[in-house]
């Protein structure tokens, strides 16, 4: 190995190491996966449905958790921020959170609305269904007020924020505007997974990490080829007036933009796909926590796609941890 790529390696190592107690407010949507896993073996008498015997049952928190789980697992200290309902799964949040020793503060329960709670139902491996237990508000002046004193007492605290938005009532573009001129005069990075519903709202932010598919819905057509990458990616960033856009391409890798012309594709490392739910969560949460650890966007992406490369060969939602992404990048870092 040359002197040059040893050092560049040892350097991304040394970024990670730094990871530990970095302080990431994670804003969203809160709500809760759960699933049951059962046996079918017949049809129902009364509908051409699957009756399904129910053997298992599991809760996890999921929506912006994904997130938090990341950034947790990482070694940063994680603030949560998010609305919850006066119910049951609304306290399991609770309890998941005080055990990990993950602030609560920044959550708010709204009395009259439950807890978003989606379920999915299996008989073996197949999903049958799933159900969505949910009621979508955006905030009320009265809760915008309570968010935003609320970021007001922790703003000095944090080194960034991620909006994890899923469209379900946290995230508006009142909040956005908000959170952006924090960005801008407080100095603390603001990073988003965007929604296409929302697109156009986070001008202003440090970055962005959509999916093609998402850039595509925003820029308005398909961004099937390496030219029509290119085109979206300089015109959103442009409009968006962020610092940067990185566009997650799935097995084409990624690809870096920034509003002076210069942008950077990155391939993936991947060697195995086996789920890439959840990897869009790894590489904000990367890329973010780099970044604030005074990596450069390019070399925090690089860290990222690593980490996505390492996920999307794990069955299920997965995370990775800080330990492992150093054992890794040895191995995976490309020039």
């Amino acid at each position: 190995m040359d002197k040059d790529k040893q050092k560049k390696i040892e350097y991304l190592k040394s970024i990670v190491s730094s990871f530990k107690g970095r302080r990431i407010l994670v804003l969203g949507d809160l709500m809760v996966d759960e699933y049951i896993w059962g046996e079918s073996s017949r049809l129902s008498p009364e509908a051409p449905v699957p009756v399904v015997l129910s053997k298992r049952e599991e809760k996890i928190p999921g929506g912006a958790f994904n997130v938090v789980n990341n950034l947790y697992d990482l070694g940063a200290e994680v603030y949560v921020a998010g609305f919850i309902g006066d119910d049951q799964h609304g306290q399991y949040i609770q309890k998941f959170l005080q055990k990990k020793a993950i602030r609560t503060d920044g959550i708010f329960t709204r009395k009259s609305f439950p807890t978003i709670l989606k379920t999915r139902i299996l008989a073996g491996a197949q999903q049958v269904v799933r159900l969505d237990r949910e009621i979508i508000r955006y905030m009320t002046e009265k809760e915008l007020e309570e968010v935003s004193t609320y970021l007001e007492s922790v703003i000095e605290s944090l080194d960034g924020i991620i909006i994890s938005d899923y469209a379900k009532g946290m995230v508006d573009a009142r909040l956005i505007k908000r959170l952006a001129r924090i960005n801008r005069e407080r100095k603390v990075p603001v990073a988003v997974d965007p929604q296409v519903k929302h697109f156009f709202d986070y001008k202003g932010v440090f970055t962005l990490t959509p999916n093609h598919h998402e850039a595509g819905g925003a820029f308005g057509k398909p961004l099937d080829t390496e030219e029509a990458i290119v085109d979206a990616g300089f015109k959103l960033v442009k409009k968006l007036k962020s610092d940067s856009l990185l566009i997650t391409r799935g097995k084409d890798g990624m690809t870096l933009f920034f509003p002076d012309n210069r942008f950077f594709h990155i391939p993936t490392v991947a060697k195995k796909v086996f789920d890439v739910t959840g990897a869009g969560d790894t590489v904000i949460s990367v890329l973010l926590v780099a970044a604030v650890c005074g990596a450069s966007l390019y070399d925090a992406a690089i860290l990222a796609n690593i980490a996505a490369g390492y996920v999307v060969g794990e069955v299920g939602t997965a995370t990775i941890s800080a330990s492992i992404l150093q054992k890794i990048i040895r191995e995976e870092y490309l020039v």
